[in-house]
């Protein structure tokens, strides 16, 4: 655990960048320490020898979660299938390149790349398994359980960076108090990239929308405080600096209605709209 806990923290202190223009100009003659250097900087190396680790570990919990009191008599096994499992998982995930992905922004996509990483290699070691040791005394139930601890590994792997990146978001002074009129994806993107970019000193502290299905609900852990009729008491109740208008399809009548409003409470209103050109 402590390997997994210092591993994972050198990974988010790796986000710092410790070669400078100067010295990064001085290894273009030589080609090989510039694809080391750049691929120690992108950080897959360690990246994949976390997973490595992660891969073993999950093995080795499935045998102790199949078999409790029996696991010493089965440990032999497990320690002759050990290397096959860490080289088909290995392979599994550098074919399916789940350690190029960028941790802070891992989403459902790299969540069914693991899952589908986890999966092959499982296939490929019962095969290799089958082939190499046999399968007679070996359990099923042990390659499904590591599939799945391995997904739950890997997966939680990835989200430990945002979660450190949230605890150590570095702040900016104090942030004005924002609500997002719009709760749909337009919405979801703006309070998105505030949350991503402290630098711009905005705290959202929910959105308004007038489909009341959205009501009472959360939206990236954010409350949906009611509909546009609601504003002047969502204003005073949540002490709001600024409206975020986050969409570009909301009626004249409704924006006039929002636009009076924070100025009869000295709020300001804001325009953030999604455009391709």
């Amino acid at each position: 655990f402590l390997g997994l806990s210092v591993t994972v923290l050198g990974l988010f202190l790796s986000r710092i960048k410790v070669y400078p223009a100067a010295e990064a100009e001085a290894l273009d003659d030589n080609r090989l320490l510039r694809l080391v250097v750049n691929i120690t900087y992108q950080r897959q190396v360690a990246t994949l020898a976390l997973d490595v680790m992660l891969i073993a570990l999950a093995y080795y919990t499935a045998y102790i979660l199949r078999f409790e009191d029996s696991f010493a008599a089965h440990s032999e096994r497990l320690l002759q299938s050990m290397p096959i499992v860490i080289a088909c998982q290995a392979l599994s995930f550098l074919v399916l390149k789940v350690h190029h992905g960028v941790w802070r922004y891992t989403g459902v996509r790299d969540a069914f790349t693991i899952a589908k990483a986890a999966v092959l290699g499982t296939g490929l070691t019962v095969g290799v398994v089958a082939l190499a040791l046999g399968l007679e005394g070996y359990s099923r139930a042990v390659f499904v359980i590591d599939a799945v601890l391995l997904v739950v590994f890997v997966g939680a792997s990835r989200l430990s960076m945002r979660v450190l990146e949230e605890v150590f978001r570095p702040r900016f002074g104090a942030s004005r108090r924002v609500v997002v009129y719009g709760a749909d994806d337009q919405g979801v993107l703006v309070c998105r990239g505030l949350l991503n970019n402290p630098s711009l000193a905005r705290t959202v502290v929910g959105f308004i929308d007038d489909d009341p299905a959205n009501h009472k609900r959360r939206i990236l852990g954010i409350p949906v405080l009611g509909d546009s009729e609601e504003l002047a008491a969502i204003l005073r109740s949540a002490q709001v600096d600024e409206v975020l208008i986050s969409s570009a399809d909301i009626a004249p009548a409704r924006l006039s209605r929002v636009a009076a409003e924070c100025e009869a409470h000295g709020v300001s209103l804001s325009h953030a709209a999604l455009q391709i050109q």
